[in-house]
C-alpha cells in the first residue's frame, strides 16, 4: 500500500521546482525502468505492480533497491500519473549543467 505522503511526494515531482529542490525525478514504464536498473542512476525507490516484481526478480535481486509493491489500481491514481504503468521509480537527478549555464552571471569588471 502506498501512503498519502508518498503520493504527495510523487505528485510534487511533476513540478520542476520540486524536482530541482529535491534533486529527484520520476521515471515510468517497464522498458525505461529496466534500462535504469542496469544503468548508473541512483534509484531511490521502485514502485512496482506485483506482476512486474515477479517477472523481474532476477534483475532486481542483484541490486540493493528499495522496492515497494503497489497494487495496479493504486499505481494508476490520477494524483500520481496520467499514464497507466506497471512500474514507477524515483531517481536522484544527476544535475543539470544546462541550467547552470543559464544562471545569471555577474558582469565582468571593466577597467577604463
Amino acid at each position: 500500500m502506498i501512503s498519502k505522503n508518498q503520493i504527495k511526494y510523487l505528485h510534487s515531482l511533476r513540478l520542476g521546482k520540486f524536482r530541482d529542490s529535491n534533486r529527484a525525478f520520476i521515471a515510468e514504464g517497464v522498458k525505461l525502468i529496466d534500462d535504469l536498473v542496469i544503468s548508473h542512476f541512483n534509484i531511490h525507490i521502485i514502485y512496482g505492480a506485483p506482476a512486474w516484481i515477479d517477472s523481474h526478480q532476477r534483475l532486481i535481486a542483484s541490486q540493493e533497491y528499495v522496492i515497494q509493491e503497489v497494487e495496479e489500481e493504486d499505481m494508476n491514481l490520477k494524483s500520481i500519473s496520467t499514464n497507466q504503468q506497471r512500474v514507477k521509480s524515483t531517481l536522484e537527478s544527476p544535475g543539470n549543467p544546462a541550467r547552470a549555464r543559464l544562471a545569471p552571471q555577474a558582469a565582468p569588471d571593466r577597467a577604463d
